[in-house]
């Protein structure tokens, strides 16, 4: 994640009722990057981030070195409406390093719609 946002939009099913208190995504950090990650849930508006709803930030020292599960715990519950398109968010707080950065692992089949 070289100073770069990414922004992966999800929807679920009519009449489901989703309560979210935390996001799992596959990261590791390569060289040694000080800054955090952090992930935001918002609502979606045309494939666009538009009403955030919920930060959550890893520090480095809680991304490993190989790929693995990093969770991002959120503040309290948060409620998700059926037929309504959310967004997840991820970025780090510091500066661009072609050294020290991280990586999100990625469904290379694009599995997901």
């Amino acid at each position: 994640m070289l100073g770069q946002r990414y922004y992966q939009t999800f929807a679920h099913s009519a009449g489901a009722v989703w309560t979210v208190d935390s996001v799992e995504l596959r990261l590791r950090k390569v060289g040694s990057p000080a800054d955090n990650v952090q992930v935001q849930i918002y609502t979606d508006s045309a494939g666009s981030p538009n009403t955030l709803l919920k930060t959550a930030t890893v520090a480095a020292s809680g991304v490993p070195t190989e790929l693995d599960w990093v969770t991002f715990d959120f503040d309290n519950l948060q409620q998700l409406t059926s037929g309504v398109t959310y967004g997840i968010v991820v970025s780090r707080s510091g500066a661009n390093s072609p050294t020290d950065y991280y990586e999100i692992d990625i469904d290379d089949e694009a599995g997901y719609a």
